[in-house]
């Protein structure tokens, strides 16, 4: 189970594109983190639920299209509209690490902030 002081808020959900499931999202972080396998998880009814990318492209400077594994409607896709996009701060840390070396620094001193 995936507790709420586990997890980094990176982006949020904006609204769904087309009728396939796609979404639009606004991401803090780069996309390369949630293609390397990383979930977003997202708040679904008080659980912390992980959700994984089945494609994502760039719709913008900080915008991208998303497609989630099991997400197949915009039906579905529309039960996520709004919702807030977090990361695992351990997958997180481990990502930016292995990516940005002289940033995770900078990382350590933005956990705890709202």
């Amino acid at each position: 189970m995936i507790r709420e002081d586990e997890i980094s808020a990176v982006g949020k959900l904006m609204k769904t594109h087309a009728l396939k499931g796609e979404m639009n999202v606004l991401l803090e972080i780069d996309p390369e983190y949630l293609e390397a396998g990383n979930p977003a998880v997202m708040d679904i009814d008080g659980i912390f639920v992980p959700f994984y990318i089945e494609s994502i492209r760039p719709k913008g400077s900080f915008s991208y299209l998303v497609k989630f594994d099991g997400i197949d409607s915009e039906f579905e896709a529309r039960k996520l509209v709004n919702k807030t996009v977090f990361a695992l701060r351990d997958k997180l840390r481990e990502y930016m690490e292995e990516n940005y070396d002289d940033e995770v620094a900078f990382f350590d001193d933005l956990i705890g902030c709202t």
